[in-house]
This record gives C-alpha cells, sequence and structure tokens, in this order.
C-alpha cells in the first residue's frame, strides 16, 4: 500500500506544476492577446510570453533541483563522492543556464531570418 501512495504523490507532485502551468498560459493569453490586434502585434506578444514562460520554467526547474538536492541530503546516508557528484551537477546546471542567459542578452535575435552578411 505505501507504494500505492508514493506513485500518487508523485504524480501530484508532476501534475500540480503542469496544471498550473496551463490555467497560466490560458489566463496569461487572454490578458495580453487581444481580438483586434494585428499579425505583427500577435507574433510579438507571443513571442515576449514565450520568453517569459521559458525563464521563469528554469528557475523554477534550478529550485525543484536544489530541493531534491536538500532533502535527499536529509533523508538518505550517502557517502561523499555521492553528494560532491549531486552538488557538482546542480552547479553545472546552474551556471550552463546563467551563461546562456548572458549570452542571449549579449548577442540579440535578428530580424530578418538569416545570417547578417557584411559589416
Amino acid at each position: 500500500m505505501a507504494a500505492y501512495k508514493e506513485i500518487a504523490i508523485t504524480l501530484l507532485c508532476i501534475a500540480l506544476p503542469v496544471g498550473l502551468a496551463i490555467a497560466l498560459l490560458i489566463f496569461r493569453d487572454r490578458r495580453t492577446l487581444r481580438p483586434g490586434m494585428s499579425a505583427a502585434e500577435r507574433r510579438r506578444a507571443i513571442r515576449d510570453n514565450s520568453e517569459r514562460t521559458t525563464h521563469w520554467w528554469h528557475l523554477i526547474v534550478l529550485a525543484m533541483i536544489f530541493t531534491v538536492l536538500a532533502l535527499n541530503l536529509v533523508k538518505t546516508r550517502q557517502q561523499a563522492w555521492q553528494r560532491i557528484g549531486e552538488a557538482a551537477i546542480a552547479a553545472f546546471l546552474v551556471f550552463r543556464y546563467y551563461r546562456k542567459r548572458s549570452e542571449e542578452s549579449i548577442h540579440p535575435h535578428s530580424r530578418g531570418g538569416g545570417p547578417i552578411i557584411g559589416p
């Protein structure tokens, strides 16, 4: 019976963020996308919304990783090399995320759809 409780809790932990994300996306789209918008305005609003949503999902996933690591360290008695390995993986994910974010802010996306040629 304990296995069913663990499965139910796991499914709840998965379903809750997904359900909240769906509700948030529906609410956000109804608030930001108006019927009288032109196609360009609609694309720009959708792009901005998608970028913001991706940013927040990355932060939420990082927070989940650290929460799981903290709970795992408290709950189990692991050897030191396992703890160091988990901390290294978490640090790698954090630094990779922030490096990609800084590269995106330095290099703006081209609007022409292709590579920029010339000086």
